[in-house]
């Protein structure tokens, strides 16, 4: 009989459960559909550390008879848990079989990894709600009961209401084809918040702050061309087009490509990070060569923004919304922003006509224009 190992260890910085296991095409495809990589440092399959993912895995492989299954549990203080708060109570077969055609089904559909991890976050908690019933026997009433659960008790905002009814709509109407029953779901309006924007001399103390210079190279790049983090963390070396000037950013949200220039400055930048640290794959690399992880370039502009003294509210996509603001306080064409942006629809991009200093620095006061007169 072939063995299964089920086991606790680090990866990429964070607690992962590693699958070891005699290889099988249908359970690999099986473990891809539910999240699962496999990774070449550890010569093994992992998934990130938590109880529903501990309940699938054993399940997975209970359902053949060619599988022992070993579980090496980790130190009392390693019990998997689900910082969500939302994992499943029990062993309750028809749920886990509904998370599992659920992920399988937003694969087939070619959602992106982060739309994945959300849908299934806000499928656990609906499923855990009305733990101990068959999914599919859960009335509109009751899927009604829950979400005003949400808003009333748990106090949720508009975008976390809207996305668990996103997820509930996908189970009902995509995995099991049923009609849009749900559709009586009132969608709460979200708040119109304007973004953070940066000042151009509060960029610059930021830039200047970091004396390391691969993490200057990322925020001078997030800058250079209004970067998300998702693209900053995949892009490649390839991408680079010092020829033409251009960066390939491929994949990014909505599976959509684009170029943007590349800067002058930038690309100084990049060379000499790429002598002193000289990365294989992509631009910027992990310590096994594995991409830059999120986390650590959220905790770089943290630091950047305390050693800069920035008071004011600000993430790593603030120097997107300074880049497509400073821009249009140059003068550029809100269509290339756009463009440059990689948004859909210019309404997206005319948010930053709110913010700008061009349009709003040229309306006078009535205060301004009443004190010229005297009093």
């Amino acid at each position: 009989m072939n063995k299964v190992t089920l086991s606790v260890f680090h990866h990429r910085g964070e607690k992962q459960i590693k699958i070891e296991f005699d290889y099988n095409a249908a359970i690999a495809s099986r473990l891809k559909a539910a999240g699962a990589k496999w990774s070449k440092t550890a010569s093994s399959w992992y998934i990130a550390y938590s109880k529903p993912h501990f309940q699938f895995l054993k399940q997975l492989f209970s359902e053949t008879n060619d599988y022992e299954l070993i579980i090496l549990k980790p130190d009392e203080h390693s019990t998997p848990v689900d910082n969500s708060a939302h994992v499943l109570t029990s062993n309750n077969n028809e749920q886990l079989s509904a998370l599992i055609r659920f992920d399988e089904e937003l694969l087939l559909m070619n959602y992106s990894i982060n739309t994945r991890k959300n849908y299934r976050s806000d499928f656990h908690r609906f499923l855990n709600y009305y733990n101990g019933l068959s999914p599919q026997e859960i009335t509109s009433e009751q899927i009604r009961e829950y979400m005003l659960h949400g808003i009333k008790e748990e106090k949720i905002s508009a975008t976390a209401t809207n996305g668990r009814i996103n997820a509930i709509k996908f189970y009902f109407e995509k995995v099991l084809k049923q009609e849009r029953r749900v559709y009586d779901l009132p969608r709460p309006k979200k708040p119109n918040k304007l973004p953070n924007i940066l000042s151009e001399d509060e960029v610059y103390r930021l830039l200047a702050a970091l004396e390391n210079i691969k993490h200057r190279a990322i925020l001078y790049l997030a800058y250079s061309a209004g970067f998300r983090i998702s693209e900053v963390v995949n892009l490649k070396l390839t991408d680079i087009d010092s020829e033409r000037m251009l960066i390939h950013i491929r994949n990014a949200k909505g599976y959509k490509d684009r170029y943007v220039s590349l800067s002058p400055v930038l690309l100084e930048n990049l060379r000499l990070y790429f002598v002193k640290y000289k990365p294989k794959v992509y631009l910027f690399e992990g310590q096994y060569g594995e991409t830059y992880s999120v986390r650590s370039i959220q905790e770089i502009f943290k630091n950047a923004k305390k050693l800069a003294n920035i008071k004011k509210p600000a993430s790593f996509h603030s120097l997107r919304h300074s880049f497509a603001t400073h821009l249009l306080e140059a003068g550029t064409d809100i269509r290339y922003i756009q463009n440059m942006l990689g948004h859909a629809s210019l309404k997206t991009t005319e948010i930053y006509t709110h913010v700008s200093r061009k349009s709003l620095g040229t309306i006078e006061s009535p205060l301004d224009k009443l004190m010229r007169r005297g009093l």
